[in-house]
């Protein structure tokens, strides 16, 4: 885990399994933030996991991450986001306010779900679900 300093940058910020298009926008980061660099699956879900408001959790450019990933709930009741990013902001991807294309998809990383389950949603959802099928 490396730390943020103040910095900003363009990111994806995942406050829910919903997230809008419209969620491209500039984040300002706490200076106490982490930034969290993943590369497998399993690692995803440990920084998910371990994630508090301003950290950026950034994934691998191209990388597939296969699983059900969850948004644990909240322990402080705050509201602060945890940003999720690709590698590749600021390299492969067009500047803010220029939407991607299918040509963009090597700067990105896959999120897979191995069912047909969700690939990421919050721990209240999947609780529900798996109480349902019983």
């Amino acid at each position: 885990m490396l730390s943020a300093g103040c910095l900003v940058s363009q990111s994806i910020s995942v406050a829910s399994a919903q997230v809008a298009r419209s969620s491209l926008r500039p984040v300002s980061l706490d200076c106490a933030a982490q930034v969290q660099v993943v590369a497998t699956s399993e690692d995803f879900q440990a920084s998910l996991d371990s994630a508090r408001p301003g950290d950026v959790i950034t994934l691998q450019a191209g990388a597939v991450f296969r699983g059900d990933f969850y948004l644990p709930a909240r322990s402080d009741g705050g509201s602060g986001w945890i940003t999720v990013r690709s590698s590749a902001i600021g390299e492969s991807l067009p500047p803010d306010g220029v939407r991607v294309t299918p040509d963009n998809a090597a700067g990105m990383p896959r999120l897979e779900s191995p069912n047909t389950e969700p690939v990421l949603s919050t721990i209240t959802t999947r609780v529900i679900r798996q109480s349902e099928s019983r």
